[in-house]
């Protein structure tokens, strides 16, 4: 979603043209802000992937339901 909405934003200021720069009207900014939530949506994704990793690796097995853990004497 973010990547369509910079294309999106590019695509409106190249139309509009020279009018587009003018700070009143706001399209010139709106790349650079698509720009911050790209890089954003980037490093949630390593934070996701790394939390994935320690969740799956990290952790001791759970012991199987059926089994009893052995009694100590």
């Amino acid at each position: 979603m973010t990547w369509q909405a910079r294309e999106i934003t590019i695509e409106s200021r190249e139309r509009c043209g020279a009018r587009a720069l003018v700070p009143v009207n706001g399209l010139a900014e709106y790349p650079a802000n698509a720009d911050g939530a790209i890089t954003a949506e980037g490093d949630n994704i390593a934070i996701w992937c790394k939390a994935a990793a320690e969740m799956v690796f990290g952790h001791p097995l759970a012991p199987h339901p059926g089994r009893r853990p052995a009694e100590k004497a």
